[in-house]
């Protein structure tokens, strides 16, 4: 899928999508100012698909002539002359990497979490130049920086995108422990706020949108679906020619060796297959890094399932990115992506891009990164009956690899419009709103300027609100009674197109957790109260 959505706010029901093809570049006077802070980013953590997201979003805006500033979150490489390196590296490809610096205040007694929060927004509050800021969800890292924009102590002129790509209540619906600690309910609270608050979202698949929806999460007014950039480095030159049947006689499971990415399903199918047809496998691959599989690391929990297998194994994890696809072009090889729960995954994407035949769980957001043609020939519901099936049916037929639903360098030129035509600022008449409504909160003409591009957006709670606020001082104020009409009669019709609850994607059951803990919310205090 390749669009972008907008959403009027709700908080118990479906949001309003309206599809909004993305547009060539809208004429800019400047280029602009984007910040993405992030604890992870390539190079600088392990693999991870946020890292990958954020550092392709990066490369792509500056090669389109943006500036823009990657605030690395995470633990910095104590050694200065590996940092500098990575700073350097990131300088050619046209940005500015920034360690998060570490406040010297010793009254910040919190989660870690929390308190990176508290130092990211000191930081960009000592900085607020940027047009447009990007946190991901996880652990909440804009927390604070939102909260702030809330309630009106900095980033006046900025908009704040949220990405969503791993959401702690999510992944906890296939964790076995529950809830660990204390301080997981405070990160859950961080991350709801921080969708609430942000000026925009942003998901790689509709799946997870109406994920959080569907959970009762109170949304923004703006919700997009955009999937993720595949770099340029895991892009072939040319793009690879019309599918050919391969015949596959070696099995790779592909993809971190942990509970939720199904080591133990890929497993049980390996347990199913007949034996007349395993003994066309000629060898069955691990290929990724090593974690926990129901609670034992991962090499030896496939050690233990290995010993009936009539076919040898071996466990790869020392490949980098280019390593690992390379391995997977060889010909008869054929990767397994049995994820339990998925949002938008890279393996996926990498796979399609690269013309890598690949069998994938029919979960999350995967169909949507497949041809629609394609999606029954490679997806598998996720139990081990009808992975051995998929995997029968590619050892004795062979199997085309699938097709991608859309196009890498597409998907890029339409994140770069996102930028310029919806999330930089707004026209000079909300900059002036802005500017007269901080002088004076009770402006009429301000917030009936503010009133009307809100309507325009199809953001129609806010431009009620903005005439309520006219309406406290003036009950009969003609055009803000207009506004508001118009605002609930366009609310009614995007209600009539609302998708049937029964659409809507299946998930797990989320955490809820209507409070923060009292330890949080007597932390915030003391952290506000930090110069």
């Amino acid at each position: 899928m390749n669009m972008t959505a907008t959403a009027s706010k709700t908080t118990g029901d479906q949001p309003s999508v309206s599809s909004v093809p993305p547009q060539a570049a809208a004429h800019r006077k400047r280029p602009l100012n984007v910040c993405i802070a992030s604890p992870d980013f390539i190079g600088l953590t392990r693999h991870c698909g946020t890292g990958v997201a954020y550092t392709a979003l990066g490369q792509a805006l500056a090669a389109a002539g943006h500036q823009v500033t990657c605030l690395f979150l995470g633990t910095k490489d104590p050694s200065a002359h590996a940092w500098e390196q990575w700073v350097e590296k990131y300088k050619r490809d046209g940005l500015t990497l920034i360690a998060l610096p570490r406040l010297k205040a010793s009254g910040l007694m919190a989660p870690p979490h929390l308190i990176k929060s508290y130092e990211t927004y000191h930081w960009l509050k000592r900085n607020d130049r940027f047009d447009i800021i990007h946190f991901p969800d996880r652990q909440g890292p804009g927390y604070h920086t939102l909260t702030a924009k809330h309630h009106g102590l900095a980033f006046g002129r900025t908009t704040i995108c949220v990405g969503l790509h791993s959401l702690s209540a999510w992944l906890k619906a296939v964790d076995p422990e529950y809830v660990n600690d204390l301080a997981e309910v405070d990160a859950d609270f961080m991350e709801r706020r921080t969708v609430a608050l942000a000026d925009a979202v942003v998901s790689p698949s509709q799946y997870l949108l109406n994920w959080i929806s569907g959970q009762q999460w109170e949304m923004p007014g703006r919700c997009h679906v955009q999937q993720n950039i595949l770099p340029h480095s895991a892009r072939p030159a040319e793009p690879p020619a019309a599918p050919l049947l391969h015949e596959i006689n070696e099995l790779v499971y592909f993809g971190t060796l942990e509970t939720r990415k199904g080591v133990a399903l890929f497993c049980d199918a390996l347990d199913a297959i007949p034996s007349a047809i395993a003994k066309k496998i000629r060898s069955v691959t691990f290929l990724g890094r090593e974690s926990i599989v129901d609670g034992i690391p991962a090499r030896t929990y496939v050690q233990k399932r290995a010993q009936r297998w009539p076919f040898p194994f071996q466990i790869i994890t020392g490949h980098d990115a280019n390593g690992t696809m390379d391995y997977l072009r060889q010909k008869n090889r054929l990767a397994v992506i049995p994820s339990l729960l998925e949002n938008s995954p890279y393996t996926v994407l990498e796979c399609l891009v690269a013309g890598i035949a690949f069998v994938a769980s029919r979960v999350g957001g995967i169909p949507e990164l497949i041809a629609p043609d394609d999606v029954g020939k490679v997806c598998f519901e996720p139990n081990a009956g009808a992975l051995c099936a998929v995997l029968g049916a590619a050892l004795t037929q062979g199997l085309r690899p699938a097709r991608a639903g859309v196009d890498a360098r597409a998907n890029e030129q339409a994140w770069i419009a996102l930028h310029e035509n919806f999330f930089a600022r707004p026209n000079e008449a909300e900059r002036a709103a802005i500017q007269a409504l901080s002088i004076d909160p009770t402006n009429a003409v301000a917030l009936k300027v503010l009133a009307r591009i809100h309507l325009k957006a199809g953001l129609h709670e806010a431009a009620e609100e903005a005439c309520q606020l006219i309406l406290k001082h003036d009950a009969n104020d003609a055009e803000a009674l207009q506004m508001i009409e118009e605002a609930r009669l366009q609310e009614a019709k995007l209600a009539e197109n609302l998708p049937e609850a029964n659409s809507i994607t299946p998930a797990p059951q989320a955490l809820h957790y209507p409070e923060p803990s009292q330890t949080f919310a007597a932390s915030l205090t003391a952290q506000f109260a930090c110069p």
